[in-house]
């Protein structure tokens, strides 16, 4: 855990099966990018999820490898592994954005918990993303899978504290306005009034 205390800046996150089709070969081609720009002055990448044999997968990938050695050799990445639902929380607030770069995706439930706890989402075009993310209000969406595309948004992003900090609190308040038991009950009353449109009484 060392890697980890020795980097004060925040880092960033990246949390969900470790798959292929999820894209955690370009969140680390991506960050090691950010590392051969700006040394280990950066700011690491967090891996959360997988279990030892899916982190020793990767690390013994032909493409991956050595550059998951740099990076943890610089204390520019750090594997979680499996957390504790309840902990999840605790962890994303110490970051500056989450990474959602997943090639398919229905949904995307670490899109709700990152933006929940505060965090502005750099996400692919899937699953919910394409409905809860406001380009530039409360993340960003990157069209492509190039890992120089979504370095350049990373950059950006750590490098702008102050629409950083912004985004984070805009990607809370849309779970807020939307994902709350209240926003819940709004719609369903919603839905029913458009069946039952004399009947407007609500509890």
């Amino acid at each position: 855990m060392n890697e980890m205390i020795t980097n004060p800046k925040l880092p960033f996150v990246y949390f969900g099966r470790l798959a292929a089709s999820k894209g955690i070969a370009l969140c680390i081609e991506a960050a090691y990018i950010l590392y051969l720009r700006w040394g280990n002055h950066g700011h690491s990448l967090w891996i959360i999820g997988g279990n030892n044999d899916e982190i020793m997968k990767l690390k013994q990938s032909e493409i991956l490898g050595n550059k998951i050695s740099d990076l943890e050799l610089q204390g520019l990445l750090f594997w979680w592994g499996h957390l504790p639902h309840e902990f999840l929380p605790l962890i994303l607030r110490k970051c500056a954005f989450f990474c959602f770069t997943s090639q398919y995706e229905p949904g995307g439930r670490t899109i709700l918990e990152a933006m929940a706890s505060g965090l502005p989402v750099i996400a692919a075009p899937q699953g919910f993303a394409e409905t809860l993310i406001e380009p530039g209000v409360n993340g960003l969406i990157i069209a492509d899978y190039h890992p120089e595309t979504w370095a350049e948004a990373m950059q950006g992003l750590l490098a702008n504290e102050e629409q950083r900090k912004a985004m984070g609190q805009a990607a809370r308040q849309t779970i807020l306005n939307n994902y709350t038991m209240q926003a819940f009950m709004e719609r369903h009353w919603e839905i029913y009034d458009q069946f039952n449109p004399e009947y407007n009484k609500r509890p």
